[in-house]
């Protein structure tokens, strides 16, 4: 009976301390809501709000762009990211979203196939802390970090439920 007493407090010791380390998923610790309205002239295109909540008492770092944020990291298998400014050049921009509180962001989506309801994912690229982006390509930073993680999206009807 002691081992068994020792065995899973040791364990519980090494759960606190992933956690406190912050090795748990981004979806236990993140939530990615959004709220979506249909455009007037062009009815394929449909304009996202979303926001992503940090549930936990750590910051957390990730990895977007200076040339449309997070527009590359969302994902659905009806509709596209519908890009209105086009760069010739994007750099690694690190964000970081605080404990107990939401990083803000828009884009708009153009439709692929009919569809009533948009399901996004995001795919976020985490980064340490410590995570030196300067004078690094996008793709030599996502080759660095933590871990990427896909959070299924949870659609908001109506303003109220992006809270």
């Amino acid at each position: 009976m002691k081992k068994f007493k020792k065995t899973i407090i040791t364990s519980l010791m090494l759960y606190g301390f992933l956690l406190a380390k912050g090795q748990t998923n981004l979806t236990d610790r993140l939530e990615f809501k959004y709220i979506y309205t249909q455009d007037t002239l062009d009815t394929t295109l449909f304009h996202i709000e979303a926001k992503i909540i940090n549930k936990t008492n750590s910051p957390i770092y990730f990895l977007s762009e200076s040339c449309n944020s997070l527009d590359y990291y969302l994902s659905s298998s009806e509709f596209d990211v519908y890009i209105l400014l086009y760069c010739n050049a994007t750099f690694p921009v690190k964000n970081v979203i605080y404990s107990k509180s939401e990083y803000l962001f828009k884009t708009t989506l153009k439709m692929r196939k009919e569809k009533k309801k948009i399901n996004l994912e995001l795919n976020l690229v985490e980064l340490d802390s410590s995570s030196k982006i300067e004078g690094k390509s996008v793709d030599q930073v996502r080759k660095d970090c933590i871990r990427s993680s896909s959070i299924m999206g949870v659609c908001a009807t109506s303003p109220k439920d992006m809270r």
